[in-house]
């Protein structure tokens, strides 16, 4: 595992944030955690969809980089959202509690494959198990970011 930069662009997916270790991480290191394996249908944009992905949950790629949850803050970790990016600038968003086994605990895979070869371009997609549409299927994913909507809890104007 490599120490994160700020090119996005370079091989790995980076994961940064409100994290403790940010890195970039490699198919190979994906490759090295759980892997789970789960088969999803849902609408793109050529009509609807069945595959079968395989690789890490989200939630393990997370906690290998250390999310800086305030254990002083009531339910801290719910607070935060994950932002998917794929190389083509695609944007998803996720809340913790989605793939937190304590509230919603869905099995959001960063896949490795599809239908058993590799990932279009080598690079990892995230799939979200249970989404109708397939619009937070971020392909080519180059940056996972964690990031509460606002520091230190407590409610804004």
């Amino acid at each position: 595992m490599e120490h994160a930069s700020n090119d996005p662009g370079r091989d790995g997916v980076l994961v940064d944030g409100a994290v403790t270790r940010p890195s970039r991480l490699t198919a190979h290191d994906l490759g090295r955690l759980p892997q789970r394996t789960v088969t999803c249908t849902f609408r793109g944009s050529s009509g609807t969809r069945t595959h079968t992905y395989a690789g890490p949950l989200l939630l393990d790629v997370l906690h290998q980089a250390e999310p800086r949850f305030d254990p002083r803050i009531k339910a801290d970790p719910v607070r935060y959202v994950i932002t998917a990016t794929g190389s083509d600038q695609q944007q998803a968003t996720l809340a913790w509690a989605e793939i937190d086994p304590d509230f919603a605990g869905r099995a959001v895979l960063v896949a490795l494959t599809e239908d058993g070869r590799p990932a279009e371009g080598g690079r990892p997609r995230v799939v979200v198990p249970g989404d109708k549409c397939g619009g937070r299927y971020v392909a080519g994913l180059v940056r996972l970011h964690l990031s509460a909507p606002f520091p230190g809890g407590g409610a804004r104007p």
